[in-house]
């Protein structure tokens, strides 16, 4: 199987997998849902409506900092693990980080919604390929070139 196969049948897995979470996402929130009103019908006839809501609107609003708090620290090592890959591929020579014009995470986040596009462009391909190399390239030396300094001529 060639690369481009395999890729595809890994962003074919990848979606899968994530319409296999909504539909599990869905259905949680409906029993959730279900369990609210419960909740609610509950504490309506122990304490009444006021105190049912700010009651509800409470625990609504702590496990919201819980889940936002999960949320953050799952970003923060996200970030680390992509730092420690584009590291690692710098330490190893095959290819310097600082000389790709994008970011290893740039990369994870479209590569699922370039790859089906792909496959209408194919005939195109060769031709994106090559002005993507070239507009790599100038944008790598327009950075080598920033980065000289002046240099000072005694006299």
């Amino acid at each position: 199987m060639s690369f481009i196969g395999k890729a595809k049948r890994s962003v074919d897995s990848t979606v899968d997998a994530y319409l296999g979470r909504a539909a599990f996402a869905i259905s949680i929130l409906c029993a959730i849902g279900f369990a609210l009103a419960g909740t609610w019908l509950v504490l309506v006839d122990l304490y009444g409506t006021t105190v049912t809501c700010f009651v509800l609107a409470g625990i609504l609003v702590l496990l919201s900092l819980i889940i936002n708090l999960t949320i953050v620290a799952s970003e923060r090592s996200a970030e680390r693990d992509i730092k420690d890959v584009e590291k690692s591929i710098e330490d190893s020579g095959l290819v310097a980080a600082s000389s790709l014009p994008f970011e290893l995470s740039t990369v994870v986040t479209v590569l699922p919604i370039v790859l089906p596009l792909l496959k209408s462009l194919r005939a195109f391909l060769p031709l994106l390929i090559v002005a993507g190399l070239v507009a790599g390239y100038f944008l790598t030396t327009e950075k080598a070139g920033d980065k000289q300094e002046p240099v000072a001529v005694p006299q």
